[in-house]
């Protein structure tokens, strides 16, 4: 499995997995960006707070579904990121056209805690250390 260039990973439920896989993408020196949906109030802003090649970027959820679309073209645009997770089933069916136009690979983020999974368009459950491991 080839190395990604960007991950971009998006938390609308829960956001412990979501954390773990950034933290683990970084100590590989692969770059991260979470969107985040919602404000979690400043004692989880400062817990989650960036590391190194990880960066957090939060949304008012009056704001996310407007900002969400053009904010994943610009990124693709600028970082030309090419993996996308994302925590929600209704948003993963949505960016399945945008995966088709823009050719990244989307995975369905099966949010539990440190027990979280990754979920192809197969259906195939991955465990995320395994994922981390095929990585080149």
């Amino acid at each position: 499995m080839k190395s990604p260039r960007h991950v971009i990973l998006i938390c609308e439920d829960g956001w412990e997995g979501i954390r773990k896989f950034a933290l683990l993408l970084s100590e590989r020196k692969i770059p991260v960006l979470v969107i985040i949906k919602g404000n979690p109030g400043r004692e989880v802003r400062e817990m989650i707070s960036p590391k190194p090649d990880i960066r957090n970027y939060f949304f008012e959820r009056n704001l996310y579904r407007v900002v969400l679309y053009p904010l994943l073209v610009w990124f693709y645009l600028r970082y030309r990121w090419d993996i996308c997770c994302i925590t929600k089933e209704r948003t993963y069916k949505e960016l399945r056209i945008l995966q088709r136009l823009l050719g990244f690979s989307l995975y369905y983020f099966l949010e539990s805690g440190t027990n979280s999974l990754l979920q192809d368009r197969f259906g195939k459950k991955i465990f995320l250390l395994d994922y981390i491991q095929h990585l080149n």
